[in-house]
């Protein structure tokens, strides 16, 4: 079977750092793996560098499309346009079955389509999302945005086959777009990365709460400051810090969740937060053995595939109770019912010690449920079965 995937969403920083970087660095040498009868043909943009991991096998040939005006070009139309150049405006593509990561960069009309889909998030909170502030400091709603936004959704309709990491973003999409209860689907939860084994403690020998992840609004970071203000008044805790881990957290991304930033520069905890930026994979291990709490507010998840590394890393989590986080991590973590609840959760790990060892088992072992290979196999599967039905929707 040839196989083509459309691996430009792995061209920028953007992707690459986040969700989708982490699945598909994590999956692809999986499916690469047990696949090893089959042929991958993959596409990228040409000057964007792919981890050796992607294309150091035998199965697997990379092609490289158009330059680098063109990257950049494509870059801004999707900051202006909310979609990208399709792969066929490049290069002519002939296999069995069209695999595609990120289907804002569009369908191959000539053979079965199978896409991914993360979360619906920003169709959840438009108003969020989709309003931006003008120079006389007036909010505008960018309607136009939103419905470009939501016809890239729309593509899900036309796909022959949705894999979807949760149950809870499936379900999203039907409600949003009631048209995709008629395709063929494949739940495929993620997995966390193998972070390095470390036994050396972090430089500075304090007492924290970590937090990995992004800053946009649906994180809810502004309340965790709010939420850490709490505990650290109580003088038992006062000795603790929060430490957040993200690319959103350089000074350079000021411009991410301005509410978080005005929060942070005011907040009286403000010399107990310490911001690290993008770390690592060795920092980042180091970070996971010293924590006390893996502390994760979101209100909405696609996965939470922060939830899944920390647990995985042996530090008990406190999040909220919602969307995907309650798929994966039910009985495995302390799940909180309301804001207040969230700041009980963290006083009740940090003062039961008993709890928290039953969380740090459960949330090890909920975690070696998830696996790249498990999720690899189940991507195969439905590559396979779509490409030999070339089930039509």
């Amino acid at each position: 079977m040839n196989i083509a995937i459309d691996l430009r969403c792995l061209g920028g920083e953007g992707h690459a750092k986040r969700g989708i970087g982490k699945y598909l660095l994590g999956m692809l040498p999986e499916l690469f793996k047990i696949a090893r009868d089959d042929s991958f043909i993959v596409y990228t943009w040409r000057g964007s560098q792919l981890e050796r991991d992607i294309t150091n096998h035998k199965n697997v040939e990379v092609k490289y499309i158009g330059n680098v005006f063109f990257r950049k070009l494509d870059n801004l139309y999707s900051i202006r346009r909310q979609r990208h150049f399709p792969l066929r405006n490049f290069a002519r593509v002939r296999a069995d079955v069209f695999f595609l990561p990120d289907i804002f960069y569009g369908l191959y009309n000539t053979m079965p389509n199978v896409a991914v889909l993360y979360d619906v998030i920003p169709l959840l909170y438009e108003k969020e999302y989709f309003t931006y502030n003008l120079r006389d400091g007036s909010d505008f709603f960018g309607w136009k945005v939103r419905d470009r936004y939501r016809k890239c959704i729309d593509r899900f309709e036309y796909v022959q086959h949705i894999i979807s990491i949760s149950q809870a973003s499936l379900n999203d999409l039907h409600r949003l777009v009631p048209e995709t209860k008629k395709n063929p689907y494949t739940i495929t939860h993620l997995a966390a990365q193998a972070l390095p084994k470390t036994n050396q403690p972090i430089s500075h020998k304090v007492r924290y709460l970590l937090y990995v992840g992004g800053n946009d609004y649906r994180k809810n970071m502004t309340e965790l400051i709010r939420d850490f203000e709490k505990l650290i008044a109580n003088r038992i805790y006062a000795d603790i810090n929060l430490i957040l881990v993200g690319n959103d957290f350089k000074e350079s991304a000021r411009a991410i969740n301005k509410p978080f930033w005005k929060k942070l520069d005011s907040s009286k905890a403000r010399k107990a937060i310490i911001l690290k930026g993008y770390l690592s994979n060795d920092e980042l291990a180091q970070l996971y053995a010293s924590a006390l709490i893996f502390v994760f507010p979101s209100r909405y998840e696609g996965f939470g595939l922060p939830v899944i590394e920390a647990m995985e890393a042996g530090l008990p989590v406190v999040a909220n109770d919602n969307s995907s986080i309650r798929e994966i991590a039910k009985g495995a973590a302390y799940l909180a019912k309301s804001p207040m609840d969230f700041v009980n959760g963290i006083e009740k790990l940090l003062s039961d010690d008993k709890l928290r060892q039953n969380l740090v088992i459960s949330g090890r072992k909920r975690a070696k449920q998830f696996t790249w290979k498990k999720t690899a196999r189940l991507t195969l599967d439905a590559l396979k079965s779509t490409a030999v039905t070339g089930n039509s929707v």
